[in-house]
């Protein structure tokens, strides 16, 4: 067996497994461009991010991503938000891996905006890191009261 891959416009296309008998190859189809709000969950229109795979033993007949935006049945799909980052991932059996991606995603937001537990706390309580801020603020004097 032999793999033969397909790029077009620097994007790899297809993956071909190429058997003795021409008849018997496999090829497993790569789709790119996203539509806002197709599926849903879409927020970012663009031309090179990853919307479906399609696989040998697959019954859909899409050609290119319009087909996947209108049946995206017994593919593997993905949408994305406007930062490009994956917002959930949907297998053929149409299962989305989201809840995972989402709680990674909020986590990388906390660590980002420099949130975080409280060393040997509950969690209760979370406060910035002085990376995220700078130096520390001096104290501030009392005030005068009278």
């Amino acid at each position: 067996m032999t793999v033969a891959y397909g790029y077009e416009h620097g994007l790899r296309t297809t993956l071909t497994a190429v058997m003795q008998s021409s008849g018997d190859n496999q090829v497993t189809t790569y789709f790119y461009g996203t539509t806002a709000g197709t599926p849903s969950a879409m927020a970012i229109s663009t031309g090179h991010l990853l919307r479906a795979v399609r696989y040998p033993d697959s019954t859909n007949t899409a050609t290119d991503t319009g087909d996947i935006d209108s049946d995206a049945s017994d593919v593997v799909s993905y949408a994305y938000n406007a930062q490009g980052q994956e917002l959930y991932k949907k297998d053929e059996a149409d299962l989305r891996a989201a809840q995972a991606l989402a709680r990674w995603n909020l986590r990388d937001r906390v660590r980002a905006a420099g949130l975080h537990r409280a060393p040997g706390g509950s969690g209760a309580c979370a406060h910035r890191t002085t990376a995220s801020l700078g130096a520390p603020r001096p104290p501030r004097a009392p005030r005068a009261r009278g």
